[in-house]
């Protein structure tokens, strides 16, 4: 059995074409809430207290589909990649974001990216 503790499932994202349409198609026809700006390569919607980040796709766009796991603080994340660093591909180690969140992706056995994220805006 894991120690791994977990707040909730935080968020899914998805790669879309145009992140404005997107945007449309979920906010004003299913309902989800803007919950950051919207930018030319992502944005994120709310729908409750979980996430779709809707991401661009292309090249040049760094963040994979993925779904996240929340976690309730910074040093939560370090023992999660501490804890998970020798038993998984880590994809991209501990980040700390532009928005204040601290994140870091791996692999799970089909190659699917997971992250295990603090937001304190969140």
């Amino acid at each position: 059995m894991s120690d791994l503790k977990f707040e909730r499932m935080g968020h899914v994202a998805i790669q879309v074409a145009d992140v404005e349409r997107s945007v449309k198609f979920y906010r004003d026809l299913l309902g989800l809430k803007l919950a950051w700006k919207i930018e030319k390569d992502w944005t994120i919607l709310s729908c409750g207290k979980d996430d779709l980040a809707l991401i661009r796709k292309g090249p040049e766009v760094h963040h994979p589909p993925h779904f996240g796991f929340r976690v309730g603080s910074a040093e939560a994340v370090e023992r999660a990649y501490e804890a998970l660093k020798d038993k998984v591909k880590v994809s991209k180690p501990v980040k700390d974001h532009r928005d204040k969140s601290r994140s870091f992706y791996f692999e799970d056995p089909d190659g699917n990216q997971v992250e295990i994220i603090y937001d304190p805006n969140r």
